[in-house]
């Protein structure tokens, strides 16, 4: 048996598996059949690639950096060793792109995408029968660098082309392509979730979830990916009544389909324990105001125009809207950077405070009382020592001291992220809340590589732990 042949088995095993030995195998697999090529063989630029995108793999596995390092160096001997008249090109300029997307280069991400489409393009015109599977690939995958450059209004329309050329490709051969059509589908609901439209995005999630299990079954894991995507629109919308449920049926079914270690079932299994915490929270604070759904917040608008009486209706109407949607939330943020529920309480609303009373000069409140929060519990950090601990008291926020020490006991996630370290925590709760990493870093004074690096260690250290002890994570 080849070498290439070796890292094909390895490879699939992994797919049906998740262990990170069969990935290893692999690797190593790869290494021996690109080693046993002259330099100027044809197939070496297909086996630079097939080695890069392993390791990449086991990146995305480990978090070591290395992996991708010694990827993108892999993927760029590949496009050299290749030529544009080479239909293989572009799917190595693609393959490039998503790997400088990982390590955070996102304008050279988006270059390749960029000229990997323009490529395909050419070809697809020239021979759409031959080439058009290609180009829409192209297209989908130039979208997501949109995506993450947070410019979803120009992926959306690229989602869209793509999505009708896979259509168009399903009528001809629907059983080769429904299943694309199903997950260009599926992006176009990603792109209105990262536009904040959560709305027509669970709308959309939901009509393709139901194609999905159609097409591709009810465990497969585009459907289970799918599901738990839906289950982020209604955590997106604050609606954890039904995005709890539905995180519990979609781990279920990935520790079942998946196995409990695979990558994409321990993601999981973190989103049900926020959930979980976000539910449990908006029990313990529903009398705080109405349980309305927390959809984002459009920039505050500008009241200055109107009149004294009209501006203190408005503003109190505004600053009502924005408390109800937020304070939940903003106690769990800080709970997720280890303040205990009782002080979380405290400072969420003495941070609410502050921000009605410069409610006309805040322009994006949500950052604002995150901001003023967080240095809150810093400072109570720094004077917790010379201070005695009291035992929690009821608030409007904690009805029940008794109600929330159970409440502590039966999270084992507040016990897991105290394992992490302050900065590792704030960037986390940071990331949970769904500011970028720029954001991050314009609202802590620090550099976007300094959040993305807190932020790989934090998601590499959680699953480290949620591998070794996984049942006790959202455990009730």
């Amino acid at each position: 048996m080849t070498s290439r042949s070796k890292a094909s088995i390895a490879w699939g095993q992994f797919e049906q598996t998740g262990a990170l030995a069969d990935l290893n195998e692999a690797v190593s697999a790869a290494r021996e059949a690109l080693q046993d090529i002259p330099s100027n063989h044809p197939n070496r630029a297909a086996l630079l690639n097939n080695l890069g995108s392993l390791l990449r793999t086991r990146f995305e596995r480990t978090g070591v950096r290395e992996n991708i390092e010694e990827a993108i160096q892999l993927i760029r001997f590949a496009l050299e060793a290749s030529s544009e008249d080479d239909p293989r090109h572009s799917a190595i300029m693609n393959n490039l792109g998503t790997m400088l997307s990982e390590v955070g280069r996102r304008e050279e991400a988006l270059a390749a995408a960029e000229e990997a489409v323009a490529i395909r393009r050419r070809w697809a015109e020239q021979n759409p029968d031959a080439y058009e599977p290609n180009h829409a690939a192209a297209l989908n995958n130039l979208a997501n660098r949109l995506l993450e450059a947070g410019r979803a209004e120009e992926a959306l329309p690229i989602i869209a082309e793509a999505s009708e050329l896979y259509r168009r490709l399903a009528e001809a051969n629907p059983g080769v392509y429904e299943p694309e059509v199903v997950v260009s589908q599926a992006n176009v609901a990603g792109a209105y979730l990262a536009m904040g439209d959560v709305g027509q995005a669970a709308s959309l999630y939901e009509r393709v979830l139901a194609e999905s299990t159609r097409v591709l079954g009810e465990r497969h894991p585009n459907t289970l990916s799918i599901r738990s995507s839906l289950a982020d629109a209604y955590e997106s919308a604050g609606d954890v009544g039904r995005a709890v449920p539905l995180y519990e049926r979609v781990l279920a079914d990935s520790t079942r389909v998946l196995g409990e270690d695979h990558p994409n079932t321990l993601s999981i299994r973190r989103s049900l324990a926020g959930a979980s915490i976000r539910s449990n929270l908006a029990t313990l604070y529903e009398s705080s105001g109405d349980a309305e759904p927390r959809i984002p917040l459009e920039d505050r608008p500008d009241l200055r125009r109107q009149s004294d009486v009209e501006y203190r209706s408005a503003k109190d109407a505004a600053f009502a809207t924005f408390y109800r949607q937020q304070i939940a939330p903003l106690v769990a943020f800080l709970i997720w950077q280890g303040a205990d529920t009782s002080l979380a309480a405290d400072l969420a609303q003495d941070a609410m405070t502050q921000a009605y009373g410069q409610w006309s000069e805040i322009n994006h409140p949500a950052a604002w009382v995150r901001r003023v929060a967080s240095r809150s519990l810093s400072q109570h950090v720094g004077q917790s020592a010379r201070r005695k601990e009291h035992a929690p008291y009821a608030t409007v926020l904690l009805p029940d001291p008794n109600e929330t020490a159970v409440w502590e006991e039966q999270h084992a996630i507040i016990r897991l992220l105290a394992q992490l370290p302050p900065r590792q925590r704030q960037v986390l709760a940071w990331t949970y809340d769904g500011f970028t990493p720029e954001e991050i870093a314009r609202e802590l004074q620090i550099s976007g590589e300094a959040v993305r690096q807190n932020l790989l260690r934090a998601r590499r250290k959680l699953a480290a732990i949620l591998e070794a002890k996984p049942s006790n994570i959202g455990d009730h």
